[in-house]
């Protein structure tokens, strides 16, 4: 059965205002001892990983992307800002377990803390953060590496983002499928634009791709400006010639995040082809990502009876299966890459 959605604390309403506080009460804030321990980060000297422990808003389980340091560094991921630190995660990692949905932000039993590990470097290199939860035989989590640019294998200015799934080996065979929602904010830009070809075009209104219907995107950018950025994120959604793949997704979202931004949600967008620049909710743009890998080729749902459909991986007893994404900071000059990625890999293997 679905969980059902619950929505954002400190969002009036279906949206949370970006609040804009002024810099001494910044640096009042960020000197906190309570505040300091609340997150666990991760850096190189252009990225920088941040996740919440649940020690300062209660739920934690979430993580997001900046170019480092933090505080003062920019956005690529929407959340825990100096102005946010009480707030929620945005971006959410969600899964169907055997027709359930779990969203990591729901609370459930820990079974990994959220918690960092050094990588073999160099400049943070291989430097990871995990988390975990636990239903029945099952764990499910996300981890967060600092890794190369996936297309240039230099670098040390993308996140490989890996969510999983951990079947104990006294476990039965379980169902699974996952969903990364991405709250792109680039640069403090709510609205970031966003694109499927490095800005040759931008996606204009709720966009949904399904391998059912043909290939999906392999890669998408969001910038803080268009025609010329300053900022851009830039993610792989299949491929790497130089590192463990991304998973081809079986869909891909270019949405309005207010539409889909609910915790334990798995649907779509419910408003297929309407313009960024009238959202359903009579607000201001606030676009999103999302990836969805379900093995059926299209994105998931919950049916009739409340149940999950989009569990189409299985995971055997002992077994874990990973589904990989990439984020980073786009280092190659705007428009120059419009061209598909030609090395993917359809499915995670389990191991």
């Amino acid at each position: 059965m679905d969980e059902g959605p619950v929505s954002h604390p400190g969002k009036g309403g279906a949206r949370r205002r970006r609040i804009r506080l002024l810099v001494p009460i910044l640096a009042a804030l960020a000197a906190v001892p309570a505040l300091a321990r609340a997150y666990v980060t991760v850096s190189s000297g252009q990225i920088l990983e941040l996740a919440d422990t649940g020690a300062q808003d209660g739920t934690g389980f979430w993580a997001t992307t900046w170019t480092p340091p933090f505080p003062g560094g920019q956005n690529l991921l929407y959340g825990a800002g100096p102005s946010q630190l009480t707030y929620t995660g945005t971006s959410h990692v969600v899964f169907d377990l055997d027709g359930t949905v779990h969203d990591l932000q729901i609370p459930a039993p820990v079974a990994l803390a959220v918690a960092s590990t050094a990588g073999p470097g160099p400049n943070g290199l291989g430097d990871a953060i995990s988390m975990a939860r636990q239903a029945g035989s099952l764990e499910y989590g996300a981890t967060y590496t600092i890794d190369h640019d996936p297309h240039l294998g230099t670098g040390e200015d993308y996140v490989r983002i890996q969510a999983w799934v951990a079947n104990a080996p006294a476990g039965a065979p379980a169902l699974v499928g996952a969903r990364l929602l991405l709250d792109t904010m680039v640069g403090g830009v709510d609205a970031s634009p966003l694109s499927i070809d490095d800005g040759v075009s931008v996606v204009a209104a709720n966009t949904l791709y399904e391998a059912s219907s043909g290939t999906v995107p392999s890669d998408w950018w969001s910038f803080n400006a268009v025609p010329a950025p300053s900022l851009t994120a830039h993610g792989v959604a299949w491929g790497n010639a130089y590192g463990p793949p991304a998973t081809s997704p079986d869909a891909e979202e270019y949405c309005q995040w207010p539409d889909v931004s609910a915790m334990g949600f798995w649907e779509t967008d419910p408003y297929p082809g309407l313009a960024f620049s009238t959202p359903a909710d009579g607000g201001p743009q606030d676009t999103a990502v999302v990836l969805w890998y379900t093995n059926t080729g299209s994105a998931g749902y919950v049916d009739g009876s409340g149940v999950a459909q989009g569990d189409g991986y299985t995971v055997a007893p002992g077994q874990t299966l990973v589904f990989t994404t990439y984020l980073g900071v786009d280092s190659v000059p705007f428009r120059a890459t419009p061209t598909p990625y030609l090395s993917f890999t359809d499915s995670p293997t389990p191991s």
